[in-house]
């Protein structure tokens, strides 16, 4: 038995060492493009999609494991010492350390050697797996913390199968806002989501193609010395570029293991993304109902925000919180690399913090005549561009160290992307 799984964990950590070389793929067509070269479409690397596999698996493992502690010894002792002391005491940081083992389990510190950091990166290979594994970790940390100030969704908790069903999964089924129950899916709607991962899979292949081959700058980048530099259409322009390839691979993601997910559970699974980049009418909307549904729900309902308000703080100062411990868990995902030699910690934090401040203004100037005149008075688009010009100038914040670290080349490998080729004669 032993000897069994000893084979086992080195068969997992073989698999998971392993290195996915993006320039060993070969297109499965090409279509030429006059004399200028050809446009290939390349396939996912069969690699990436066992090796996310297997993390999913340990993952679910781990949680599942997790989710009993909590149930037993935070949910039915809840509102005792003790389950304060359990949750943040022992199964908070257990969960934070998990991770930073990972990295060094998945070799990362030898991906600095490959890569000298270089934005055009193809040795990285573990990038994702790192973040992957921090991202979900980091949510069921929240879910810990909502199980411990009582602000979990209805009926989650009410026996501990129900609870381990809710903590391993890793996106947010439907809640019914009447009955509290989780929504059954049915052939039409996951015929729906089955669509909406498709074309959101045809939209990133053909726009991370793009980037790719463009050293992910549409046009060039232009210095910034001054704040009035932050605002150069130039700058503009890249930044948007980047948020909305940054939303594309977060989409791509997500509706991946949502459709697999529903289709295996038989239930409902949330979008994670609303069109946060061509529909949000105002920060509030781009960060509470379009961006990353996921974490707005364990951040604002149950991890931060909530608690807070419960306890007498008021909108505001909860609000900066949620942004800020949003902006401490996208920093420690970069802790989580560290050993990849260099990313710039801070600017993650500092990205939502300012945010957090554009949030406060909204609030607090929501009833000026002028706010309310442009709201019901401008078209859709412009009021869509003057949000995302509260968070654009500066989202390279957010945006460079994923660059800077490989990650895009490194997804790029587990998704179809169109590929340009240009003749030899050029």
């Amino acid at each position: 038995m032993t000897t069994m799984v000893v084979i086992l964990l080195e068969w997992i950590q073989a698999l998971l060492h392993e290195r996915i070389e993006q320039e060993t793929r070969e297109p499965v067509f090409r279509i030429p493009v006059l004399e200028y070269g050809s446009i290939g479409l390349v396939l996912p690397h069969p690699t990436f999609w066992k090796q996310m596999v297997v993390i999913l698996s340990i993952l679910t493992a781990i949680n599942a494991f997790t989710a009993v502690t909590v149930y037993y010894m935070i949910v039915l002792q809840r509102g005792s010492a003790s389950s304060y002391l359990v949750g943040y005491g022992l199964i908070f940081p257990m969960l934070l350390y998990v991770p930073l083992r990972a990295a060094l389990f998945l070799g990362v510190h030898n991906t600095a050697q490959v890569c000298e950091r270089r934005p055009m990166c193809t040795g990285f290979g573990s990038s994702r797996k790192v973040i992957g594994i921090s991202a979900s970790l980091t949510v069921v940390v929240f879910r810990c913390m909502m199980a411990i100030h009582n602000t979990l969704p209805p009926l989650v908790d009410r026996d501990v199968w129900s609870f381990v069903s809710y903590y391993v999964s890793p996106l947010q089924f439907q809640l019914d806002t009447t009955t509290g129950k989780v929504i059954p899916s049915s052939p039409e709607k996951f015929s729906q989501y089955a669509r909406t991962t498709l074309m959101s899979l045809l939209f990133l292949g053909v726009f991370l193609g793009l980037m790719i081959h463009v050293n992910f700058e549409l046009v060039p980048r232009q210095p910034v010395q001054t704040v009035w530099d932050l605002f150069q259409w130039q700058n503009i322009v890249n930044n948007y570029a980047m948020g909305y390839l940054m939303g594309r691979c977060l989409d791509a993601g997500t509706l991946a293991v949502g459709v697999l997910l529903e289709g295996a559970s038989g239930k409902s699974v949330i979008l994670v993304s609303n069109n946060p980049l061509t529909q949000s009418t105002s920060p509030s909307d781009f960060w509470g109902r379009r961006w990353n549904e996921l974490v707005h729900i364990v951040l604002k309902t149950g991890g931060v925000y909530i608690p807070m308000r419960k306890n007498g703080f008021s909108r505001g100062m909860a609000g900066l919180a949620t942004f800020a411990v949003s902006g401490l868990f996208h920093e420690y995902i970069l802790v989580a690399l560290t050993m990849i030699d260099g990313p710039t910690y801070g600017n993650h934090l500092n990205f939502f913090l300012w945010n957090a401040v554009v949030i406060i203004l909204e609030n607090l100037l929501s009833n000026h005549p002028v706010i309310q005149w442009t709201s019901k008075n401008l078209p859709r688009p412009i009021i869509t561009a003057l949000v995302l010009l509260t968070a654009l100038p500066i989202s390279h914040w957010f945006t460079d160290e994923y660059l800077e670290i490989g990650f895009f080349h490194d997804f790029s490998v587990g998704f179809p992307f169109l590929a340009w080729y240009p003749s030899k004669a050029q």
